[in-house]
This record gives structure tokens, C-alpha cells and sequence, in this order.
């Protein structure tokens, strides 16, 4: 496989603000991420656990759109939600259970969005990574 010049660039984290924060840069975005316990309490902040379940969703969406345009598919519409399967009140995450993908989408067919199911097993290097070390459960919903 030949890597582009754009995948090798790196993302840098520094520590930002109050403990348990960093901000996150490549190349010219930048974002607050924070590990979700300030001060011995759960907070609102995005977790970097959240960050790996947002870049498998935004993957499996490019994947199923590379997939769709080159099998000329109509995808009209699509939203993918991941999550872990098991999460405590306290915001402690089982990760043994794996991730749970549900992805709903509106224009293919049952035969197409098992093709598209296919493509994000194949396409999706975040959804390969991830398959290897925790189960991945993928629903299809209309």
C-alpha cells in the first residue's frame, strides 16, 4: 500500500488548561480534549475514548460513501452512531464488550446496505484496528 505525504503528518497533544485537558492539532484544526474527570468528579468534557468512537463512525461513513459512488448506489442520507457496549453511571468504560455501531441510512436497498456492511469491514482502517483487539457489533437500520 503507498501512504501519501498528508497520512504520515503527525497530531500533536499538549497539556492545555487544568489537568486531564490537551489540545489536539493537525495541521491547522485544533481541539479540546478532555479525559471526562476533573477534580475527582465526571465532567462534560469530550473523553479521548470519544475521540476513537467519533474517527470509527466519521470512517465508516467515507467508507460507505467511496463504496456507494463506485457501485453507483443511491445513499441518500446516512448517520452513524457508535458507542461503547457497556458504560457505568460513573462514566467507567467495559471495553471487553467492545463497540456497538448503529448505522442508519436512507436510498439502499437490503442487499446493498449488507454491501455497504462489507465495505466498512474492508474500507475502514479505524473499523480493521479496532476489530482486532474488541468485538465491533455493526446494526443496519433504515
Amino acid at each position: 500500500m503507498v501512504v501519501s505525504p498528508s497520512a504520515t503528518q503527525a497530531i500533536i497533544a499538549r497539556p492545555f488548561g487544568q489537568p486531564h485537558q490537551a489540545i489536539v492539532s493537525y495541521r491547522d484544526q485544533h481541539l479540546i480534549v478532555g479525559s471526562g474527570q476533573l477534580n475527582g468528579t465526571m465532567g462534560d468534557r469530550t473523553r479521548p475514548t470519544d475521540m476513537l468512537l467519533a474517527a470509527l463512525a466519521t470512517d465508516c461513513i467515507f467508507a460507505c460513501q467511496d463504496a456507494a459512488m463506485i457501485a453507483d448506489m443511491s445513499l441518500y442520507s446516512m448517520a452513524v452512531t457508535a458507542q461503547w457496549r457497556a458504560e457505568s453511571a460513573d462514566g467507567q468504560i467495559d471495553m471487553s464488550q467492545g463497540i456497538r455501531l448503529r448505522i442508519a441510512m436512507s436510498g439502499p436497498d437490503a442487499e446493498q446496505k449488507t454491501e455497504l456492511t462489507q465495505a466498512i469491514m474492508s474500507r475502514s482502517a479505524t473499523y480493521r484496528l479496532l476489530a482486532q483487539a474488541i468485538p465491533v457489533v455493526i446494526e443496519i437500520g433504515g
